[in-house]
């Protein structure tokens, strides 16, 4: 490689910082945090977007309330997943598993008299 190049600059493409590297020693020698822009010039105009956001907010949860109260959008439905989540009862719970667990054991128990004849 040459001697005596002049560092050069480069521009990171996820972040948008400089940095400077030496060609000779292949390293960083320096950085430049890029710039962020500022979301709001003051603090009144802050202060305004978050008042609208509440105001948002509050707005979005009394259409939901609303909802709810008339019976059209039950809480349990999820966007992502249109088909109802039905919860079991305790006591259908319980039957099912038991029922399931019979079948298991009498199907374990045909198949070791099966083992035991033949």
């Amino acid at each position: 490689m040459p001697k005596n190049v002049p560092p050069f600059e480069v521009t990171c493409p996820c972040c948008s910082a400089v940095l400077k590297v030496d060609a000779e020693i292949k390293g960083v020698i320096a950085h430049t945090a890029a710039v962020k822009p500022k979301m709001f010039a003051d603090i009144e105009e802050a202060a305004r977007a978050m008042k609208e956001q509440d105001t948002r907010r509050d707005s979005i949860f009394r259409q939901s309330v609303e909802a709810q109260a008339a019976g059209g959008n039950p809480g349990y439905v999820s966007r992502a997943n249109p088909y109802p989540i039905y919860a079991w009862s305790r006591a259908l719970f319980w039957l099912v598993s038991i029922c399931i667990a019979g079948v298991i054991w009498i199907g374990a128990s045909i198949v070791e008299r099966s083992r035991r004849v033949g």
